[in-house]
């Protein structure tokens, strides 16, 4: 559920500055999750194949929220407005968080780690707009 607040401003003939910002709201159900992988390898022998474990879980608060901005400068080209925008987008938490364990490596001890995935993004947008006939 986005909320926004844009201003446009035309300050010539052809060129239009076009600005938006807001928050975005979203519910994502808690999950979690844990997902076990083996065969990395051909060996053969299964109790020496190499194993992953990764668990991953949503946040036990199912609402999440976003800051973003855009700014762009609009093209009036006739019968065409064309509205290239630069938008950033920042979450104040993570969407999904995990842990990952390697195990049974040959020749390696094993090893892991944490991830996460934030929806923090920089993006371009490219906006064709048709006029409408006038009579």
């Amino acid at each position: 559920l986005p909320l926004n607040i844009g201003y446009r401003y035309r300050f010539s003939d052809l060129f239009i500055l076009d600005t938006n910002i807001g928050i975005g709201i979203a519910f994502i159900p808690y999950s979690n999750h844990e997902t076990s992988g083996g065969d990395l390898t051909n060996s053969g022998n299964i109790e020496d194949k190499p194993k992953i474990t990764i668990f991953e879980a949503s946040n036990k608060n199912p609402v999440y929220t976003d800051f973003h901005i855009q700014i762009g400068l609009g093209f009036d080209a006739g019968s065409i407005l064309l509205q290239p925008q630069i938008i950033y987008s920042k979450s104040f938490k993570d969407y999904i968080r995990g842990t990952y364990q390697f195990n049974d490596l040959p020749d390696e001890p094993d090893f892991g780690g944490t991830f996460s995935q934030s929806g923090d993004y920089i993006g371009f947008q490219l906006g064709i707009r048709f006029k409408k006939k006038s009579e």
